[in-house]
């Protein structure tokens, strides 16, 4: 299905800020609408599809609430720009308005500035857009397959008095029939886990590969039978694929990090996965699993409070994995952890949140994979423990985003000493991940 074109409007804006958007926007495939005000935008959204609505908190017709709340409930998926002179500036309530303003741009602002925060905007509408197409395309792809195997299985079973030949012909087009259509819910799950890689700013690897073994190690480990294995693998693949409707910034902060309304609406991604997989039949185990897999042993965890017994197994396998990566990606607490701080994260919380049999297993599979993939173990150091031989296991990046060094790098006496002179010119104190050995 071929994607719409992007609209994007702008509404009450000043002629100055008209064109500066209009340049912003101008090398990319977007339909532009304009309107006088707020009143205007809320009848043009009503009568055609628009993406992103770009309003202007300055001007003496003021953004209400109320304004928002219409907007929202006209067109939940819109993405909405807020322009105003303090950048601090977050009207009471618009959180609760459903979360239409994702962007805020103080003015005067740059070109460069602007042309960044509505390229954010355009990425996470067409997101949005991919998501929507591929919802249809596969609930019409499912809708196909299951309406031919019906027939065919139809047509096979009234041939069950037939010769010894004909009968063996007929088991083997069943069989096809069914490889066809486990084959289709095998690339449903490949293609929705890879739209999830990217929503999370990440992307097919090595590395994901090598976490896929680890899954099934862990599976091993806990004497998972191959059916809940099976379901384990799907869940793993798909954890995240709740969060595709997620803001960039709600994506981007530590959770520790988020507001308390801004967890409750984070809480909600097991949910949010679990009602778009449960409606395919062969998937509803692992849609269980996934809305289970943030559940602790004491009860502590989301969405429904769980605790001990009443968690799958495989689910709590799932917790452990999960808030390993989480971990060590840097996006439950403040900062990424080294690998041997996570694992001792969760030894300290085993047997309380999480299932120790699940800890030491994933223990017990990153030792076993580490000699024959890319899994890394690290330590943090910093620049005065540096020494010649170390290898650093991430991009040592700067606090303004600036690339350093590259993953792989062996120190040498020459490479410390200009770690310790971009300490210096920096100003900062740098926090590197070291190969543990």
């Amino acid at each position: 299905m071929e994607s719409e074109t992007i609209v994007v409007l702008l509404a009450g804006l000043e002629a100055d800020t008209e064109a500066s958007l209009q340049t912003a926007l101008a090398d990319h495939p977007v339909t532009i609408l304009t309107a006088a005000g707020i009143e205007q935008a809320v009848a043009i959204i009503g009568a055609q599809d628009v993406h992103i609505v770009v309003l202007d908190q300055r001007q003496s017709e003021s953004v209400t609430l109320d304004h928002l709340q219409q907007l929202k409930q006209i067109n939940p998926e819109l993405e909405g720009f807020l322009l105003t002179t303090d950048c601090q500036y977050e009207p009471e309530g618009q959180v609760a308005a459903g979360g239409l303003v994702h962007h805020y741009i103080q003015f005067p602002s740059d070109n460069q500035i602007l042309g960044y925060r509505m390229r954010q905007a355009l990425r996470v509408a067409r997101l949005k857009q991919e998501l929507s197409d591929l919802r249809c395309d596969l609930h019409h792809d499912l809708d196909t397959q299951r309406s031919t195997f019906a027939r065919q299985q139809k047509r096979l079973v009234s041939r069950v008095q037939m010769s010894e030949a004909q009968a063996k012909q007929s088991r083997k087009q069943l069989q096809q029939a069914n490889e066809q259509l486990s084959g289709g819910y095998r690339q449903m799950v490949r293609m929705l886990s890879n739209l999830s890689l990217r929503r999370m700013g990440q992307k097919a690897s090595g590395q994901n590969q090598h976490l896929n073994q680890l899954v099934a190690l862990m599976a091993e480990n806990c004497a998972l039978d191959e059916a809940d294995h099976k379901h384990l693998t799907m869940a793993w693949m798909l954890r995240n694929v709740g969060k595709l409707s997620f803001n960039d910034y709600l994506l981007a902060t530590p959770y520790v990090q988020l507001t308390a309304e801004e967890q409750r609406e984070y809480q909600g991604h097991p949910d949010n996965a679990y009602a778009a997989m449960a409606i395919v039949r062969p998937m509803d185990r692992a849609a269980t699993i996934v809305r289970q897999h943030k559940e602790y042993l004491d009860g502590s965890g989301y969405p429904l409070g769980l605790k001990a017994l009443q968690i799958e197994l495989a689910a709590q396998i799932l917790a452990v994995l999960n808030d390993y990566t989480e971990l060590t990606g840097g996006r439950y607490l403040e900062r990424q952890t080294s690998t041997a701080e996570a694992l001792d994260y969760l030894r300290n919380k085993a047997g309380e949140r999480y299932n120790q049999q699940a800890v030491d297993a994933l223990e017990k599979a990153l030792t076993e994979l580490a000699p024959v993939t890319e899994l890394y173990q690290d330590r943090i150091v910093t620049s005065v423990d540096l020494q010649p031989g170390m290898v650093l296991t991430r991009d040592l990046i700067s606090q303004d985003g600036v690339l350093l060094l590259g993953h792989g790098e062996e120190l040498d006496q020459e490479t410390i000493d200009r770690i310790r002179d971009l300490e210096f010119n920096f100003a900062e104190f740098f926090q590197l991940f070291i190969e543990q050995r």
